[in-house]
């Protein structure tokens, strides 16, 4: 059914986060995350939460920042502070 995959691309000093999703064969949204030097670029749909937390929990972020305020640039800023409060 539903698929969502993560990959990490290296471009320079910039991590890139490439999340893609698929229903079925169909290709549904392709989300871009940057993480450089502590600080996260987006935190994607709230759907790859648990793909998304697995490839950051070595990164630790310090700071995070949206470059706006849609549902695939935001969806996981309430678990990055709840994770953050709980470490």
């Amino acid at each position: 059914m539903g698929r969502i995959s993560i990959r990490l691309d290296q471009e320079g000093l910039i991590l890139a986060i490439r999340m893609t999703s698929r229903f079925l064969a169909t290709f549904l949204h392709k989300i871009d995350a940057f993480f450089v030097d502590k600080l996260l670029i987006d935190t994607e749909f709230t759907r790859s939460r648990d793909r998304f937390f697995e490839r950051l929990d070595a990164l630790r972020p310090e700071i995070t920042v949206n470059a706006h305020h849609h549902e695939d640039h935001t969806g996981n800023n309430f678990w990055m502070t709840k994770q953050k409060a709980s470490s």
